[in-house]
């Protein structure tokens, strides 16, 4: 995979686990609950991304014939 394909999911990734960690060290800490249901909406996000860029890229070769 080319990196131009990782550019959209590292601009979603950085600001929101930059945002989060300010958050957390200028605010006391949320509950656990709170931050597993936080990063697991992060990785989920992470892990569909990758998902749609593989099926995109399989749909190409297809219509490309190779």
């Amino acid at each position: 995979m080319k990196i131009k394909y990782h550019v959209p999911l590292i601009g979603f990734l950085v600001p929101t686990l930059v945002i989060s960690t300010l958050m957390f060290v200028y605010r006391e800490c949320p509950p656990i609950d709170q931050l597993i249901g936080f990063y697991a909406c992060v990785i989920g996000a992470s892990i569909t991304y990758y998902i749609g860029i593989h099926t995109a890229l399989n749909d190409m070769k297809k219509y490309d014939g190779t």
